[in-house]
């Protein structure tokens, strides 16, 4: 069972499987239909879909009809998986109903911008051309550099270049980097996208002139002075997927800000009281709360409230946790304001998209429900798998020992 081997070990696979067949029960031809497991049916649709969601490093390399019949058995075993995960319950374990609706909620704002937000946004061949002479894709530029451990260091550099100094003679005797530096610091052509990976600013890339040295860069905790040696320019065709790309991105993005605006005015977005007051006190003395330190009743206190739904405070405090780092440092809960800033800034546009999504009917369609039962199988049989290959495994005394005198 090449892609859900990882899943159980194969006798409780095996295991699983006996309760849910019917040997006495003939097989009988029906079109379309490539397996029946007890009373469920699993259509040449239902392999054609399971087979477009392996990874291609997953994919059999057998022959078609090889391949056909493995990846029939692995969906089989799946849906074996998912009977048996149901049949304990276990799609309704808190745990693995709360997953399924964090994604089952992105998955439908995802829908809602494909199908009602995405397709009437064009990008005109005057906006490609202009974007193309406007932000430097039109070129690349030879870069050299001279990078050095200390911002003194950089400034002395500096110094020596406005005396007059020598900058390929400069990089061979400061510049840390080893490869460019014996090449007087010459690091090759870049475009305006590969400037940026190098920390080099845009404004600078467009503006400094050829071989005019930079003041000293901020690169992470080194210092570098770069000049540009010599432009060559670049075709429009060799550049227009990518800008069809940046331009794409950029009007999704101020289209999706606009609809989820308008959306949450319509819907009347607003902050709870009685939610901030009591977020704002459980975070009060150390700046900052976890999920686990909320009971039920208090994770349920609604902090957003919108026609449709809400937002309680349990699922803002694991909303802000998604960036650990600054949730610890009290991100999201020093005042009403801030509060109302992050919560629209993380939650509200993936939420107003969900009710969007429900009130024009794209929840409801057959293909959105059955990702919604995919969705919860996936999380259902996770937690089975947790519960038999996981939780069940044991080393004994001896296999330790074995192991640290082979290692």
């Amino acid at each position: 069972f090449k892609v859900i081997a990882v899943l159980l070990p194969l006798g409780a696979l095996v295991a699983l499987c006996a309760g849910c067949t019917e040997p006495d029960r003939a097989a009988t031809a029906v079109p379309g239909l490539v397996a029946r497991i007890d009373s469920v049916d699993v259509s040449a649709g239902d392999l054609r879909h399971f087979v477009s969601g392996i990874p291609a490093a997953l994919a059999s390399e057998k022959d078609f009809a090889g391949a056909r019949r493995e990846y029939l058995r692995s969906l089989m075993a799946k849906r074996v998986m998912a009977m048996e995960a149901r049949a304990r319950g276990l799609d309704t374990v808190a745990k693995v109903t709360s997953r399924t609706s964090v994604r089952w909620r992105r998955h439908l704002a995802n829908l809602y911008r494909r199908e009602h937000l995405w397709p009437s946004i064009e990008v005109s061949e005057e906006e490609i051309q202009r974007f193309f002479r406007t932000s430097g894709m039109d070129r690349e530029r030879e870069v050299a550099g001279i990078l050095v451990e200390e911002e003194a260091t950089a400034l002395e550099v500096c110094r020596r270049l406005e005396n007059g100094d020598d900058f390929e003679e400069l990089a061979r005797e400061y510049s840390v980097h080893g490869p460019s530096a014996s090449q007087g610091g010459v690091l090759g052509f870049v475009s305006v996208q590969n400037a940026a990976a190098l920390r080099i600013p845009q404004e600078l890339f467009l503006s400094l002139p050829v071989g005019e040295p930079s003041g000293p860069l901020a690169m992470g905790t080194r210092f570098e002075i770069v000049r540009f040696l010599q432009d060559r320019e670049l075709d429009l065709e060799s550049q227009r997927s990518d800008i069809l790309k940046i331009i794409l991105r950029e009007k999704r993005e101020n289209a999706e800000r606009e609809a989820s605006r308008s959306l949450a005015t319509e819907l009347g977005w607003g902050i709870s009281v009685e939610g901030m007051r009591f977020l704002l006190m459980r975070t009060s003395q150390r700046g900052f709360v976890l999920r686990k330190e909320l009971s039920a009743s208090e994770s349920a206190i609604p902090l957003i409230i919108y026609e449709g739904g809400e937002v309680g405070v349990g699922d803002y405090v694991d909303a802000l946790w998604t960036d650990p780092p600054r949730a610890h440092d009290g991100w999201g809960v020093s005042d009403s304001s801030e509060v109302s800033q992050v919560a629209a800034d993380l939650l509200q546009r993936e939420l107003m998209f969900v009710q969007a999504a429900q009130r024009s009917g794209l929840a409801a369609l057959p293909s959105a429900q059955r990702k919604l039962r995919s969705i919860g199988e996936e999380f259902a049989v996770r937690q089975l798998r947790q519960m038999e290959a996981v939780e069940k495994a044991t080393v004994s005394t001896e296999e330790v020992e074995a192991f640290y005198e082979d290692h």
